[in-house]
């Protein structure tokens, strides 16, 4: 049988740590940190994801200062890809910020120990589980 390693749990957290705290355009590494989030306990996603908060907030900052300093003396046309920039990070930065919120306020449930998940998950090759070519599993 297969097992995770505290070695292996230490760089599991510490790797999705990382991934909840640096925004990346590539946004496909917080999703895939979102899934996992579960792997550490409350106080420490909340603490990640204010990390992340904290950088957009920066980020965002940063945006709408180019976006004063060059106003009147650069064509719009040419700043529409900052704008855009200043819209998504400040979606999520917003995002993340409410999801920060339920975090601490406990309005998002969250399992004392993650296995408690196993117990509720159908096992793979479980019947119930219906296999569509065409999307995800149903059930």
């Amino acid at each position: 049988m297969y097992g995770l390693t505290d070695a292996g749990r230490a760089k599991l957290v510490e790797r999705e740590r990382r991934l909840l705290e640096n925004p990346d355009p590539d946004t496909s590494l917080f999703v895939a940190a979102l899934s996992f989030v579960g792997c550490l306990p409350p106080a420490q996603a909340a603490a990640a994801l204010q990390t992340r908060r904290d950088t957009l907030t920066a980020r965002c900052t940063e945006a709408e200062d180019a976006l004063v300093e060059t106003a009147g003396t650069v064509p719009r046309f040419l700043l529409v890809e900052t704008e855009y920039e200043l819209a998504r990070l400040g979606s999520e930065r917003d995002w993340v910020g409410a999801l920060v919120e339920d975090l601490t306020s406990g309005r998002l449930d969250w399992p004392a120990d993650i296995t408690q998940l196993v117990a509720v998950a159908p096992p793979i090759g479980d019947d119930r589980v219906v296999r569509d070519t065409e999307g995800p599993p149903t059930q």
